[in-house]
């Protein structure tokens, strides 16, 4: 392995002086003539003199060629323009004419010999500056594969040249042998003359110092070993080239480019110095040929020395460059105004191997140093799969770099949030061993823009949402499927009371207020204030339009109790004015029927509602009492059937029937058009009778000897007549339906009426053997725990809260609570409107017994629930 250099230049980043253009190195005048420059000129005159010297004996040509080199030297040095270059290329061809003269070539071989000379520098000068680069520039391998490149195409040229004169002179029968002498002899001249030139100009010789001395000193006895064995060595062996190549390797591995290039010359000067005079590892062959296969041997070993050195420089400036980006990158982690965690991977985990300051202070409540942990232990426990699914995003699905927001851990005071940035980690497309994690502390950006949003959708007096988020979720009504109730509240004689107790007093009214209306609905629904002493409450699903009266009594209720006050006893009334919100219906046009049924209620009187029934039908065709008349005379009441299933086996359990009305000009209209008008009229009686008879007509059609329960919807208003036990069996006795498959459902908002009125006719159905569901649990309309003190069979979790299971935590938390107490109370418990697979994978994970849904069917009729009931294909849900 190479030792640590000496005679380097410093920091490889830095440029050198054949870095910089020509005109602007030191001791060039960009305005001055350089061909005339006198040291060159001379030079080259001297070279062709000393080239002259080594003729072969009893030859015509020159062993070595040092002009070659010095000429590719002069140009590139001082041709800094184009006329200093054809000025350069001018001289050295009026140079060579008596220069040719004087070594004794004869007359009419001088111009082509002077024009071969001046050929060949201007070939290698094109060549060198391809491209605008710097001609003098020789500090990496391709520098090195140009220079050859010139250097062997500008020797062929002139050699060519040369050639060519002869064979014109007749003399053509020494051509093939000359061409190939002068080709290897220029461009070896060439290459160590020019490269040795350009290593000194970019780094000179270092000094002689203690450290350096020794290690050049070793360089005598190499070199005069090497000298020995070629004058010695008078066969052709390997010894001398093996030798040669050891000697080279050993140079350019140890020491610098600039000693690699003295070294060039020296070993191929003793190379052709031997076989010149006869001796050495060519000496047995002809002069001629001793001389060609000792410059074709000192070209390899110049090349192969030089790119060994080139690129051993190559890997030195790389390590300086590493040394120096590692240094800066380690001052730049050390002082980052961020956290930052250096990370290794290891079994698909990061884990930390170094933090820095900042990041420290961050989890500085942590009970150990996380050096060597995994990445995930300095965020809280909740938070750890998002880091973790950040981590893999990188590892499993090659991306550059990945990003996730979660909490600090180590901060028990408060709740510190983090932005974690993830890169280097390695992927397909690089083997880095490990990464970097950049922790940005964004709790207060956090805090800010939850303060804005919150600003900007929830009234600061109360915490209830405003306007904003009222038309926003008018126009989801707008644009979906499902209707909403919306009612618009006015508190009566408010600013009476604020006038007279002052407005601190207005103020607690307002929130308490606020507090009764929010715990008065679902979840799922939205109360807002509008300002002043209005609010809106918006309650959505299938069964809205006909629980608008319920609804709005209930929000009255929940108002008008008393309120201690700073000391005083209040009691408020509210006007309520209510409408229906539609698809399809504007929002600025529901608040508007809305605030008319509002204003409608207070011209009533105080403590008003007030329904807008012609938003809550449709527009210009409003249902009213005689239209159920006539649907009752015409028999225009249908019953569908929607399947229960049972979840343990996938297979119905029971079917709910479910009343439609198929109007004659209409079409088939669901419950939600017509029940709220029913249940306000005296009708309620006869299509609750209806209703108990079609469905059990139904059942008797399609469920035939499958063992399957009977569900019938059943209006509150029966329980008040005493005579629901009598419609039932008289219902099952003529339809040949057995007691025990019945289940009667009964809607929460009317579980409270089990305590107040006779039970005598629930009681009396169940000793026969009739089954009680509370239908729509959950909704808010009554309190969880008073279910557990009625006398029923079922509880049926209301579909609202399964449209949010597993993405809203109220929701989840609501069918928990109802399972649980089914469990305890050994209730079955339904989930309703089961739309989703994954809806019903929940239900299945959380224990739910039954479920129906679009899911598994829709409501059909007679004929296809039949079909769908004994359908060979039907097979387990799931």
């Amino acid at each position: 392995m190479a030792s640590p250099r000496t005679e380097t230049s410093g920091d490889p980043a830095t440029p050198s002086s054949t870095d910089q253009p020509p005109a602007d190195r030191p001791g060039i005048r960009a305005n001055a003539l350089p061909w005339r420059h006198p040291t060159f000129a001379v030079l080259f005159v001297a070279m062709i003199w000393v080239g002259h010297l080594t003729t072969v004996p009893g030859g015509s040509i020159s062993t070595v060629w040092p002009a070659a080199g010095v000429a590719v030297i002069w140009i590139c040095t001082l041709g800094t323009t184009l006329r200093a270059r054809i000025g350069i290329i001018a001289t050295i061809t009026i140079v060579a004419v008596p220069m040719c003269a004087a070594m004794g070539i004869s007359p009419e071989l001088i111009g082509p010999f002077a024009v071969g000379f001046g050929a060949q520098t201007l070939v290698a000068d094109v060549i060198l500056r391809r491209g605008g680069r710097d001609p003098l520039r020789f500090r990496e391998s391709r520098d090195l594969y140009l220079l050859a490149t010139a250097a062997i195409v500008a020797s062929a040229v002139s050699a060519t040249i040369r050639s060519a004169a002869f064979i014109a002179l007749g003399r053509a029968d020494a051509v093939e042998l000359a061409w190939a002498t002068w080709t290897l002899r220029d461009s070896l001249s060439i290459l160590l003359l020019a490269s040795a030139y350009m290593c000194l100009r970019a780094s000179p010789l270092p000094r002689p110092n203690a450290g350096n001395l020794r290690r050049h000193l070793l360089l005598l006895p190499i070199i005069g070993l090497f000298g020995i064995v070629l004058f010695v060595t008078t066969e052709r062996t390997l010894a001398a080239p093996l030798l040669a190549a050891a000697m080279c390797i050993w140079v350019a591995e140890r020491f610098s480019t600039t000693v690699t290039a003295v070294i060039n010359v020296l070993a191929s000067s003793l190379v052709i110095l031997a076989s010149l005079g006869g001796d050495g590892l060519f000496g047995s062959f002809s002069i001629e040929t001793s001389i060609i296969e000792a410059q074709a041997l000192s070209m390899i070993f110049t090349v192969m020395t030089y790119v060994v050195a080139l690129r051993r420089d190559d890997q030195d400036r790389l390590r300086l460059d590493l040394r120096h980006r590692e240094a800066e990158f380690r001052a730049a982690f050390d002082s980052a105004p961020v956290g930052m965690a250096s990370l290794a991977v290891t079994n698909g985990s990061a884990h930390i191997v170094r933090i820095n300051e900042h990041l420290g202070s961050m989890i500085a409540g942590l009970p150990r140093d996380p050096a060597g942990a995994p990445l995930e232990t300095i965020v809280v426990e909740d938070d750890r799969p998002a880091l973790q699914h950040a981590i893999e995003s990188i590892l499993l699905l090659h991306r550059e770099h990945s990003r996730c927001e979660v909490r600090l851990a180590g901060d028990d005071r408060r709740e510190r949030w983090a932005s974690i940035s993830l890169a280097g980690l390695p992927t397909d497309s690089t083997e880095l061993p490990g990464g970097l994690a950049v922790v940005e502390d964004i709790t207060a950006r956090r805090e800010q823009v939850q303060t804005l949003a919150r600003q900007a959708r929830f009234d600061p007096l109360t915490g209830l949402h405003n306007r904003r988020e009222l038309l926003d979720r008018l126009a989801l009504v707008e644009k979906g499927t499902e209707p909403a109730a919306v009612f618009l509240l006015d508190l009566d004689g408010f600013k009476t009371i604020n006038d007279r107790s002052g407005h601190e007093v207005g103020d607690q009214l307002l929130r308490t207020v606020s507090a009764r209306l929010a715990a008065t609905v679902r979840p799922t629904d939205l109360v807002v204030r509008l300002g002043g002493d209005e609010f809106v409450v918006v309650t959505s699903g299938r069964d809205a339009p006909f629980e608008v009266r319920t609804i709005a009594e209930r929000l009255r209720s929940s108002i008008c109790r008393p309120a201690n006050l700073s000391g005083r006893t209040i009691t408020m009334a509210v006007s309520i004015g209510a409408t229906m919100a539609r698809p399809g219906r504007a929002p600025e046009d529901v608040i508007r029927d809305a605030d008319r049924a509002m204003y409608a209620a207070k011209r009533a009187g105080r403590s008003r509602i007030v329904v807008d029934w012609s938003a809550a039908g449709q527009a210009g065709d409003v249902l009213d009492v005689g239209d159920i008349e006539r649907a009752l005379a015409c028999d225009e009441f249908e019953m569908f059937g929607q399947p229960i299933i049972d979840l343990s086996t996938g297979r119905p359990a029971a079917i709910e029937c479910l009343l439609r009305w198929r109007h004659p000009t209409r079409g088939l209209l669901g419950p939600g058009a017509f029940l709220e008008l029913v249940e306000s009229t005296p009708l309620v009686h006869d299509v609750g009778k209806r209703v108990i008879d079609r469905s059990l007509a139904l059942a008797a059609h399609t469920i035939g000897d499958l063992d399957c329960a009977v569900h019938i919807n059943v209006s509150g208003h029966l329980l008040e007549t005493g005579d629901l036990a009598r419609m039932v069996r008289s219902a099952a006795e003529r339809h040949s339906v057995p007691l025990d498959r019945i289940v009667l459902e009964l809607t929460e908002s009317y579980a409270p009426m089990l305590e107040l009125i006779s039970l005598d006719d629930l009681e009396a159905l169940r000793r026969d053997g009739v089954r009680i569901a509370i239908d729509d649990v959950g909704t808010g309309y009554s309190s969880l725990a008073r279910i557990t003190e009625l006398s029923v069979d079922m509880l049926k979790i209301d579909g609202r809260f399964t449209a949010g299971i597993g993405s809203d935590s109220r929701c989840d938390a609501v069918i928990r609570a109802v399972i649980s107490i089914g469990r305890a109370l050994n209730l079955t418990v339904v989930g309703e409107g089961v739309e989703t697979h994954g809806q019903h994978e929940l239900l299945v994970a959380s224990g739910c017994d039954q479920a129906q849904g679009y899911t598994y069917s829709r409501p059909l009729n007679a004929e296809a629930l039949h079909e769908c009931l004994h359908s060979d294909s039907r097979s387990a849900v799931g």
